[in-house]
């Protein structure tokens, strides 16, 4: 959704559309699958000065360090993630790797090293956004993208149109438990 605010903004966004748009994902996956290899390849960030390119948590330790960069990061209710995770999995006809339990955890541990690793990086410059705040009031939330990526005042109005509610799926109650997950 992100990356699809800030095309819309417009800032250039880097993207290759190799992931077609799914039932998972009506509007597309806005990524580019080069950046699967930024372990391997650190190098391909150094040409990318202005050009917003989405990366998965796990990658993010293999930005290099002496690359100054802006990361917007995106939090979500890990159960959230983890409930969409499955879902797109058993619509795939495959069955998560982990218990519901077991994958909350492992995502709590992965989401405290990101938080620790983003840190103790100076290089770089972080604004968090929650999902829910996104959503609910997204007008002050483009409002800080607007700022944080020095965009024209015009683009909060042209992000907030690439919001749509509807397509939050994974909305959990405040009862969910990780049994939940497992169905």
């Amino acid at each position: 959704m992100v990356m699809q605010m800030l095309a819309a903004a417009p800032y250039q966004v880097l993207t290759d559309g190799v992931r077609r748009p799914d039932a998972d994902n009506p509007r597309g996956y806005f990524e580019w699958e080069p950046i699967k290899q930024l372990s391997q390849q650190p190098q391909l960030l150094a040409e990318l000065d202005e050009i917003a390119v989405k990366i998965v948590s796990v990658l993010l330790p293999a930005v290099p360090r002496h690359l100054s960069a802006r990361v917007l990061f995106l939090d979500r209710p890990l159960k959230e993630i983890a409930a969409s995770q499955a879902a797109m999995l058993r619509r795939s006809g495959r069955e998560p790797a982990l218990p519901g339990a077991s994958l909350l955890k492992a995502l709590e541990q992965h989401l405290n090293q990101v938080n620790r690793w983003l840190a103790d990086s100076p290089n770089l410059t972080v604004l968090r956004l929650s999902y829910h705040v996104l959503l609910d009031n997204p007008g002050g939330e483009c409002k800080r993208i607007q700022e944080f990526a020095s965009l024209s005042a015009d683009s909060i109005l042209r992000m907030q149109a690439r919001i749509d509610g509807s397509l939050y799926r994974q909305r959990q109650p405040h009862n969910f438990t990780t049994q939940d997950l497992d169905k």
